[in-house]
């Protein structure tokens, strides 16, 4: 684990974040989260807060005792169970899920659990709940919604309280959360005029995450190559086989194989090859699938027919130097 300052302006360079081995990262003893009574966690965040300017964190979190925790979620995050048994109660109404090696919890904010059992897990969360520092009383999380002394606004006082009625039928409530069994042994489908070379499938779609991220599995399997430009963060690990990506930019070219790691940001331009299977994280949404009369179509939602865009004003000026006085 490596403590790094950043000079006060500075900007991280666009481009691919990769970790070899991530999934067996050894974890590090968490001492203190804020006021949190969560038992003997370790954890390592292999995709940090400032990879994603404080957008996504990624990484791995290990608990050893079958002591339960109780857990409230102001953000969404993606749990991909690694090991052992990952016991969760949803105290909305007392159901109980226990997922293994392979399994996909997703919850969404508004949801409060009882999480413990012995297990190791990778997880993806948006936006950042905390972030760490090295103290001299050990590794501490800093929690970002709870700030001392924050200076916050006060709302109003509602003008009247009813009886709550029941909610109309046919109109639930979306599920604050979701498992998957079996998520890393899904099989990906091809898109409606796409071919066998890129297949994917959403275990978590953007309906079950409020239209914020998706998580799902892709199957890469060609000779050629797909040149990406991405508009979102995308955290990938590889499930078998090789990735060779190589950036654009740079020429930097990274092979990853089960295990590692890739995350990508926005404003990326790289080029994906191998044949390879992979389960990703992707926030914001930037495609939706959607089944048609030919199959299962791909709505790019980054380019869509017909959208209404207005165009951006032109500069006032170009200057080869810095501007110094306005």
């Amino acid at each position: 684990m490596v403590t790094v300052s950043y000079k006060r302006g500075s900007m991280r360079p666009i481009k691919t974040k990769f970790v070899k081995n991530a999934l067996a990262t050894p974890t590090v003893p968490v001492d203190q989260i804020s006021h949190s009574l969560q038992d003997q966690w370790k954890q390592i965040d292999l995709v940090n807060p400032m990879d994603t300017n404080l957008v996504v964190v990624a990484g791995l979190a290990e608990h050893p005792t079958l002591k339960m925790n109780e857990t409230f979620f102001w953000y969404h995050q993606f749990a991909l169970c690694i090991e052992g048994e990952m016991v969760v109660q949803d105290l909305a109404n007392g159901k109980v899920y226990r997922a293994h090696d392979g399994d996909l919890y997703y919850w969404a904010p508004g949801h409060r659990m009882m999480l413990g059992g012995k297990f190791k897990a990778f997880y993806v969360k948006t936006p950042i709940p905390s972030r760490w520092v090295n103290t001299h009383n050990g590794k501490q999380g800093v929690p970002m919604q709870e700030l001392i002394n924050e200076t916050t606004f006060p709302a109003s006082l509602p003008s009247e309280v009813k009886k709550v009625r029941p909610w109309p039928s046919g109109a639930p409530a979306m599920p604050r959360m979701k498992l998957v069994k079996g998520a890393t042994k899904a099989r990906p489908t091809a898109a409606s005029g796409g071919t066998d070379d890129w297949r994917q499938v959403e275990l978590i779609n953007a309906l079950d995450s409020d239209l914020t991220a998706v998580a799902g599995v892709v199957k890469v399997n060609s000779k050629g190559e797909f040149a990406c430009y991405h508009r979102s963060h995308r955290v990938t690990v590889v499930l078998d086989g090789q990735a060779v990506n190589e950036d654009a930019d740079t020429g930097e070219v990274y092979r990853g194989e089960k295990g590692d790691l890739f995350y990508w940001p926005p404003g990326l331009r790289h080029r994906l090859s191998g044949k390879f299977s992979a389960y990703f994280v992707e926030t914001p949404i930037t495609s939706r699938w959607v089944k048609g009369p030919k199959g299962v179509k791909r709505l790019n939602l980054t380019d869509l027919k017909g959208e209404i865009v207005r165009k951006a004003s032109p500069p006032d000026e170009v200057m080869k130097g810095r501007l110094e006085r306005a």
